[in-house]
């Protein structure tokens, strides 16, 4: 009796282990997160990202150009009102595919925010928000625009007179890409709105075609390197950039790159997952961590300690990031279904939207 059950002790141990294996193999499933309310604004089609204020959200709606919606959330509820769209910015009778939306922190003299968007390839617009009168304009540019095409953007707009952009380009002539680097000089117009008449122009040339992301915190721009990895440059006093670090030691393709407190966090292909690096003063990386390992990451975000991740079909991840001196340690929250995510924006930690096949999608979480 005793060995037989020695044996049945060993077969259990046995399973566990195997149980255990695959369950490391396999993505997580849902635990430890509860939805306690969902609402999608619809947009139309397939929403590729979203941006936030206090009033407004605002969806880039793909082939139906931006979507701006009022809100109110009461207790867990949102509630919306769907204001403007527009999808032909150009009034050129040609539709603008609207990829990615950014919020500026500057305000016009109706309080309302301004925000840019980009059609991919194409070029890059500003819209004062202000549901009485819309205002849309293309944003300042340099070279041909038949031959420059637009992948990715983000801003600098610390500075009270001025904003800088960095825009991510391809050059089709050359099979290289380059940062257009643009200081949009801030004016009010006889109207009230924000409008950029003129602007200087810079670059930095010589990256790879693959580039895909762009990324600015903190003086230093990120950029996501496809199977070469993260390149980091660093803001010089004139507004030019400078190599600051670049590695490449990253099991997968970096599709999507994102920065916070320190901490690089690099979106991979592939279900590769995502890739976090914390760098020294000098560049150089003190320790990396992977997680989402059986995920496609596509869209990443991070409010204090945690981190939500934009998965596809696989919905959001979120985490709890904590980091020592010289080490990062990451728990995982759990796991929400939603539509096809491409990108994800938190609210706050319990609360978050999602750009998704469906429209903008608001969670609000219980964990």
């Amino acid at each position: 009796m005793k060995l037989i059950r020695t044996k049945h002790f060993i077969q259990a141990l046995i399973i566990s282990g195997l149980a255990f294996i695959i369950s490391c193999m396999s993505p997580s499933e849902p635990s430890g997160v509860k939805t306690r309310h969902m609402t999608t604004l619809p947009t139309g089609g397939y929403c590729k990202d979203v941006i936030f204020t206090d009033e407004y959200i605002i969806a880039a709606a793909d082939e139906n150009g931006y979507k701006v919606f009022s809100y109110e959330i009461t207790g867990n509820n949102l509630e919306y009102e769907s204001l403007y769209s527009g999808n032909d910015i150009n009034s050129d009778g040609e539709i603008d595919k609207i990829r990615d939306v950014v919020l500026s922190n500057k305000i016009n003299q109706h309080n309302t925010p301004l925000f840019f968007s980009m059609d991919y390839d194409d070029a890059i617009y500003y819209h004062n928000v202000n549901y009485v009168s819309i205002f849309n304009y293309q944003v300042p540019a340099d070279g041909a625009s038949n031959r420059e095409k637009v992948r990715a953007f983000t801003l600098d707009d610390s500075q009270p007179d001025h904003i800088i952009m960095y825009v991510l380009k391809e050059e089709a002539l050359t099979n290289s890409s380059f940062i257009s680097i643009r200081n949009l000089q801030v004016q009010d117009n006889f109207d009230s709105t924000i409008v950029f008449w003129g602007a200087t122009f810079g670059s930095y040339d010589g990256l790879s075609s693959d580039t895909d992301d762009i990324y600015y915190a903190d003086s230093l721009v990120y950029v996501a390197n496809s199977q070469l990895g993260v390149q980091v440059f660093k803001q010089e006093t004139n507004e030019s950039l400078s190599l600051f670090s670049e590695f490449d030691g990253i099991q997968g393709e970096v599709s999507e790159i994102f920065a916070n407190d320190g901490i690089i966090y690099a979106g991979l292909t592939d279900d590769k997952g995502c890739y976090m690096a914390l760098l020294d003063s000098d560049g150089e990386i003190i320790t990396t961590l992977e997680i989402a390992e059986g995920y496609t990451v596509q869209g990443i975000d991070k409010i204090n300690n945690v981190l939500a991740l934009a998965c596809g079909s696989d919905g959001i991840l979120l985490y709890d990031i904590l980091q020592s001196a010289d080490n990062l340690y990451a728990n995982e929250i759990g796991r929400i279904e939603t539509e096809y995510a491409y990108q994800v924006k938190l609210m706050n930690e319990n609360s978050f939207l999602a750009a998704t096949r469906a429209g903008v999608q608001y969670y609000s979480l219980d964990y």
